[in-house]
């Protein structure tokens, strides 16, 4: 019998649980890093249509009043199989009929490509491809037998998605057996020029059972392990503090853990870079003739050794990255202590390390990041006029944080003059130069203060009420361009840039996977 259509489930739907089932189990692909990439798993067992239909009608009945918290799915390959396809058109109508769900948090298959355009346009496009190579190494991916989503021509699929309108993300793993840190960049580089929208970067886990963790494997690698602390999965129980924990690789015999860390750096900027939130940067980039992700690398030197804002969430990161324990009993101590667990209790230890920090630049100095990625752009390139302009309309347009923080002043609408239309230049895509849209300009940019305010209640409801632990669920459930002011001419007629970011960023996606 279902859970849920018994009614057992019923007091979880009410908007502070995020509703989570799987439709398909068990995976054809023998990943040595994964659980399900041994052959135990190889068989896939799936519940019937009918019954996941009602299962998912019933929830969405219950749903509605709660229409931005996301749909979890726990398959595997969603959207590879031909069964698959029903289940997106009872999504579909359940979306029409209930404005539910508007997001999803899923992983999408590695092979039927044609098959995932069909179920992500069938979804409005809110759901996200996961066309996640784990690395960009050839030799990395025969040892880990990764198979992926286009075999070696990752970037022509990540066309046809963008080709169709859908966002994609991309997870990449470090340090992988025979990843250097020299390839890893350049595998990086290779998905920025592959214009992945939402990367991300996790730690090699060991889990038990895997291959990557066997005896053998650990030995033939020379693989160094510590020990962390599963993001808030601890709690006092019966009087006695318990914890849940991961044992991370942290170096190979391909790469130290210098380097390691240094890896783990330089995916913090990329991902943050990444963001649509500073998508106009690569046009601009383009138009100035330099390279974005050289622009980007300038970045990350650059915070390195800063010692403003910026600086200082960068160090914060890499002090948070080292903050590994040689073996549980040492965890079992910390935990232990008074100081340390009240440190948990607070957010300020047991947080996932990039969700934690990759919002402090994204949303809280986005102002700052975006000014100093122009000045590098700049000072590689001959100087132009129009550089200010981009500034202050991206200032005016996509400062999110104040309205984030339900500051009354930041709804008011905002007014401003420029030399250069850059709105309509982002209207278009970037395509054509930017001194093409040389003539004066008034904005005037207005906020959709009920959305974000929705939004923003329904994070408190999930995560609590402190922005810090709940602003980088936001950036994933909600697309970020609904929380932008939408900006327009007041002088003449023109598309109204929601419009167009609406035509740009069709649906939105949710990121499926958490970056750790």
């Amino acid at each position: 019998p279902s859970p849920i259509l018994s009614g057992m489930m019923d007091r979880f739907l009410y908007g502070d649980f995020m509703p989570f089932l799987e439709t398909t189990r068990g995976c054809p692909y023998a990943c040595t890093f994964c659980v399900q990439g041994d052959e135990w798993y190889s068989t896939i067992a799936r519940f019937s249509t009918d019954r996941i239909t009602e299962e998912l009608r019933y929830i969405a009945e219950r749903m509605a009043k709660f229409p931005d918290v996301p749909l979890a799915l726990a398959d595997s390959n969603f959207g590879m199989y031909p069964h698959d396809v029903k289940t997106a058109e009872a999504i579909a109508e359940l979306q029409r009929e209930f404005d539910w769900p508007r997001s999803f948090i899923v992983d999408t298959g590695k092979s039927q490509l044609q098959r995932l355009i069909e179920v992500a346009k069938k979804l409005n496009r809110r759901i996200s491809m996961s066309i996640s190579p784990q690395s960009m190494n050839i030799d990395t991916l025969k040892t880990i037998k990764r198979t992926n989503l286009g075999g070696s021509n990752v970037r022509e699929v990540y066309e046809q998605m963008k080709r169709n309108g859908i966002t994609t993300n991309a997870a990449i793993i470090v340090p992988l057996p025979e990843e250097t840190k020299e390839s890893y960049i350049a595998g990086l580089r290779s998905l920025a020029e592959s214009h992945v929208e939402q990367p991300l970067a996790y730690t090699t886990m060991l889990l038990k059972g895997t291959a990557l963790a066997s005896k053998e494997s650990r030995q033939r690698h020379a693989m160094v392990t510590r020990f962390r602390m599963l993001p808030r999965q601890f709690g006092e129980y019966l009087g006695e503090r318990v914890f849940e924990f991961d044992e991370v690789c942290v170096a190979t015999n391909t790469m130290s853990f210098e380097d390691y860390i240094e890896c783990r750096g330089v995916s913090f900027v990329f991902l943050v870079m990444s963001s649509t939130q500073f998508d106009f940067l690569r046009p601009v980039c383009r138009e100035l003739g330099v390279d974005w992700f050289d622009v980007l690398l300038q970045f990350w030197q650059a915070i390195k050794v800063s010692d403003g804002p910026l600086g200082s969430i960068y160090a914060d990161f890499i002090a948070a990255e080292t903050q590994l324990f040689d073996s549980v009993e040492d965890m079992r101590r910390f935990i232990a202590a008074d100081e340390n667990y009240a440190r948990l209790l607070s957010g300020e230890l047991g947080e996932n390390v990039m969700r934690n920090f990759v919002p402090k630049v994204v949303v809280n100095h986005f102002c700052e990041a975006a000014d100093l990625m122009l000045l590098l752009a700049q000072t590689r390139a001959e100087p132009v006029a129009w550089l200010g302009a981009v500034s202050t309309w991206s200032r005016a347009v996509r400062d999110i944080f104040p309205m984030l923080e339900l500051q009354l002043h930041s709804f008011e609408p905002v007014t401003f003059e420029l030399e250069y239309d850059i709105e309509a230049w982002y209207g278009g895509g970037g395509n054509r130069p930017i001194s093409d849209f040389s003539r004066s300009v008034r904005y005037e940019a207005t906020a959709d203060r009920q959305g974000i305010e929705r939004a923003v209640a329904a994070m408190n409801r999930l995560y609590g009420m402190d922005m810090l632990r709940w602003s980088s669920r936001l950036l994933e459930a909600k697309p970020v361009c609904e929380m932008w002011r939408r900006c327009r001419s007041v002088d003449q007629s023109g598309l109204d840039s929601q419009d167009t970011r609406q035509a740009l960023h069709k649906g939105g996606p949710a990121v499926f996977s958490v970056s750790r």
